[in-house]
């Protein structure tokens, strides 16, 4: 049988029991490149071809199918770097270890809020789950290996949770405590600083990244996750549109939009990333903000005799989300 080459990639990658994100992560691509070449809908790169034809253990012309191809070799296991925690890296896992953990902090989160209903606090849900997922993480991480990081997040989020539930019986006022928490993140960044030329606060994986677009019928929705996003919205009349964003920073230009719908809004969700949004200036936009320790900013003008408006339904946690004028 004459196998193409996205079969035989196919075939090898099965035969080594890889998946398709673990091969992509190896070659510095994404599942979705994989997931095409083994469908024959593009080839790879000519400098992806030798690493992928060392990966299976075979030359390059037998995975181009110009000579006879010879048994799979187990591929080498690549040494295995220790992590270096001093600055802030954030990459899940999806593992027994961190499911068990997610489980846990849910856990914690019910019955918190449960405890605040019945003893009639004034504690809100999404102020126990921030709290809490700050204390877990800071946890985690601490238990993993201590950094000033991982003392930063369980000092913010043991305080606050704990001052929520109980009176100490002392004052201690939350801004020293989010200035000690500045100090031990800077000192984290700075002791990162020392180990490598360009330490990442967050450190992502391929295989976490997702993004999505599509549109119909004058709206769209965008979402990105653990990763960076430019992306042009064309069409000629926009009703409307939602923006999902969450660790990561996601640009949205509306130059290719035409004209806008009476009432058009667009809801822009970010949690812990970045939301920039490119407005041609015959279009104002009225922003609406409901934001947990994020901000909100413009940059420029809008025509003044535009009459065209576009609602920002601004929510965001631990964000920012920036409007540009173009």
């Amino acid at each position: 049988m004459d196998y193409t080459l996205g079969k035989r990639i196919a075939a090898r990658r099965k035969a080594l029991g890889l998946t398709q994100e673990q091969l992509a992560e190896k070659l510095g691509v994404t599942a979705q490149a994989v997931s095409k070449w083994e469908n024959d809908q593009s080839c790879p790169d000519i400098s992806v071809i030798p690493k992928l034809a060392d990966i299976f253990g075979m030359t390059t012309d037998e995975l181009l199918g110009r000579a006879t191809m010879t048994q799979v070799h187990t591929p080498k296991q690549e040494e295995k770097k220790e992590d270096d925690d001093s600055g802030f890296h954030f990459q899940w896992n999806s593992g027994r270890r961190h499911c068990i953990s997610c489980a846990l902090w849910l856990i914690a989160v019910g019955v918190l809020y449960l405890v605040s209903t019945l003893l009639e606090l004034d504690v809100g849900f999404w102020q126990i789950t921030w709290q809490s997922a700050f204390l877990f993480l800071g946890l985690t991480m601490t238990l993993r290996r201590p950094s000033f990081t991982s003392l930063a997040l369980l000092l913010c989020g043991g305080y606050f949770l704990f001052t929520s539930f109980a009176d100490p019986g002392w004052e201690l006022d939350g801004k020293i405590v989010w200035a000690v928490v500045l100090v031990l993140l800077g000192l984290s960044l700075l002791l990162g600083a020392r180990r490598r030329s360009s330490p990442p606060f967050f450190r992502f994986s391929n295989k976490n990244t997702r993004v999505s677009y599509d549109q119909e019928e004058g709206r769209f929705h965008c979402g990105l996750a653990f990763s960076e996003l430019y992306k042009q919205v064309e069409m000629p009349l926009l009703a409307g549109g939602e923006v999902d964003c969450s660790f990561g920073t996601l640009t949205l230009d509306l130059s290719g939009v035409r004209d806008v719908q009476d009432g058009c809004a667009i809801q822009a969700n970010c949690s812990f990333g970045d939301i920039i949004l490119k407005v041609p200036r015959r279009f104002q936009v009225q922003i609406v903000n409901s934001a947990a320790f994020s901000g909100t900013e413009t940059v420029g003008h809008p025509d003044p005799d535009t009459d065209k408006s576009i609602c920002l339904e601004a929510s965001a946690s631990f964000s920012h989300i920036r409007v540009e004028y173009i």
